[in-house]
């Protein structure tokens, strides 16, 4: 009895079901995995080598008993419309948008459905090997930069190229990673694909990020480093023990976090405070690199 199980939206979402990948893996479970992801199939394959092959193309009816959804519809609807296959579980339902759920929970609560065991050390995740690449002190994840949604607007970090700069004063060894317009500061390695990109967060000392994306790639990597949670909601983003070397910083205002409560859709430039939750001190930021220790 073969199970099929879909995976989006973004990075992150991908990222997140890797501890569920791996418990059922761990319980002997035999399934395949779709990409209905933002990100190319190839990516996809290498996030999950470790634990499962990922299916191309239409998934054929008559292979599979069952089908396991960790994407939403609200991103895929497509797919969930026509396909046949028996659906067991229904992430629309367990609130994977709240503010009070994490995901990566959300994904681990599957296994009740299923009446399987939780793998050993869950969280302790693989991904494949990359081929080395040339070390920085630091990388900056300049998340939402070139997006002019709202959305994306109150999620970003504006100082981002100043703090890197900064760094680069200092004579540390920098570099930029994401897509092209989220350039910030040092060298540009930015544009690379997602296995090009873990070469380079595997190869730094340490990460500075507000992409929650990244953040769950270097988490996964048990990379060094530091989340600017801007308006993004930390209790849906952050898992104290998956995210165990990446520290949360945030500007500590009282309407934090904001995402998808009464006032997500009131701060403003012009109303409220002014998106006052982007600017994070550059001295938080500092006093957890000195904690880690590494420099």
């Amino acid at each position: 009895m073969k199970y099929l199980v879909s995976v989006g939206e973004g990075l992150g979402n991908v990222i997140e079901t890797l501890p569920l990948i791996k418990a059922l893996k761990y319980n002997k479970l035999e399934f395949d995995i779709l990409n209905l992801s933002h990100i190319p199939t190839e990516n996809v394959e290498w996030i999950f080598k470790e634990y499962a092959t990922v299916i191309k193309g239409e998934p054929r009816v008559d292979q599979y008993a069952y089908r396991i959804e960790l994407a939403t519809t609200k991103f895929c609807p497509k797919f969930f419309n026509r396909t046949k296959i028996p659906l067991i579980n229904n992430l629309n339902n367990q609130f994977i948008y709240s503010t009070i759920t994490n995901e990566i929970e959300v994904y681990l609560s599957i296994l009740n459905e299923l009446n399987f065991e939780d793998a050993e050390m869950p969280y302790d995740v693989e991904l494949p090997k990359t081929e080395e690449e040339e070390q920085f002190d630091f990388i900056l994840m300049n998340g939402c930069a070139g997006r002019s949604q709202l959305e994306f607007k109150r999620k970003k970090y504006p100082h981002m190229a100043e703090l890197g700069n900064l760094l680069i004063s200092k004579k540390y060894k920098v570099a930029s990673i994401g897509i092209g317009d989220e350039y910030a500061a040092g060298e540009n390695k930015t544009g690379m694909s997602i296995c090009k990109t873990a070469g380079y967060l595997r190869s730094c000392k340490f990460l500075i990020t507000n992409d929650t994306g990244f953040a769950h790639l270097a988490a996964a990597l048990k990379i060094n480093g530091v989340i600017l949670y801007t308006a993004t909601n930390m209790i849906k983003n952050y898992h104290p023990v998956f995210h165990k070397t990446l520290k949360p910083v945030t500007a500590d205002i009282p309407c934090q976090p904001c995402q998808y409560r009464k006032t997500w859709n009131l701060c403003s430039p012009k109303t409220y405070n002014k998106w006052e939750c982007q600017n994070i001190p550059f001295s938080k930021i500092l006093k957890e690199i000195k904690n880690a220790d590494i420099f």
